[in-house]
């Protein structure tokens, strides 16, 4: 009884490492499962009470969209970047 207590603090730990390591592959994979991780982690609170893993998730999670979010603002200066010097050739 005990591990169906903590499944959705272990849901949430996991897809914040996932988010995590996705933001550096494909950013909006790791946008969504950070924002889904966020989302279990609120309720593990709720429902499970507070507890580490949770807590942990819900730090991984926000990293996650947090780090995503970085690597959108950063692709969009490339762009922009490479096409003000394009259109100065």
């Amino acid at each position: 009884m005990e591990e169906q207590k903590k499944t959705l603090s272990i849901a949430s730990l996991v897809l914040g490492i996932v988010g995590i390591v996705f933001d550096f592959i494909y950013p909006i994979i790791g946008i969504v499962a950070g924002i889904v991780g966020i989302v279990l982690s609120v309720q593990a609170n709720k429902k499970e009470g507070k507890n580490g893993m949770a807590t942990g998730g819900m730090v991984c999670s926000i990293v996650a969209v947090a780090i995503g979010g970085l690597m959108y603002a950063c692709a969009i200066c490339a762009v922009g970047t490479l096409l003000s010097i394009g259109a100065s050739l």
